[in-house]
């Protein structure tokens, strides 16, 4: 997506981009060990509902506007 956006912002025509990735597994997982939502994802998530009273805002007094 960046490619292509780059691509645009230049004029550039662009028709296909080919990508090849390598990657380890345990590298991966070692990263998303620690990242926030992977955390949230495998150990869940406590929802705590709390009711509250909300006050109802004045009403407003409609202006027109000068033309």
């Amino acid at each position: 997506m960046t490619v292509r956006a780059f691509a645009d912002r230049h004029s550039w025509p662009l028709d296909q981009v080919d990508v090849t990735v390598r990657f380890d597994i345990k590298e991966l997982l070692a990263v998303a060990g620690p990242c926030p939502v992977q955390r949230l994802l495998t150990k869940g998530a406590s929802i705590v509902t709390v009711p509250t009273v909300v006050a109802r805002p004045p009403a407003s007094r409609s202006r027109t506007l000068p033309q």
